[in-house]
């Protein structure tokens, strides 16, 4: 999953907000998590998935969608499952 926020406050909560999702689902705690304490870019590795959360300059910096270009398109919105 790849995302952003439009500052670091807003990117550090995008990514804790998504760990007690996680966790409040049952999937339990990131194996690996990069980032929070600076908030400009932040790597939560589950695993079976990777959730990126970038502040808006940084995501556009990185480009991770041409990165993961042939990866297949999951979208998603409130509510899904």
């Amino acid at each position: 999953m790849i995302g952003s926020g439009g500052s670091d406050v807003q990117v550090r909560g995008i990514a804790d907000n998504v760990m007690e999702e996680v966790e409040a689902a049952g999937g339990g705690a990131p194996w690996h998590v990069e980032g929070l304490t600076g908030g400009r870019w932040v790597l939560l590795d589950y695993i079976e998935f990777v959730v990126h959360v970038f502040h808006h300059e940084v995501r556009d910096y990185y480009q991770l969608e041409r990165l993961w270009g042939d990866a297949a398109v999951v979208p998603w919105s409130e509510g899904s499952d």
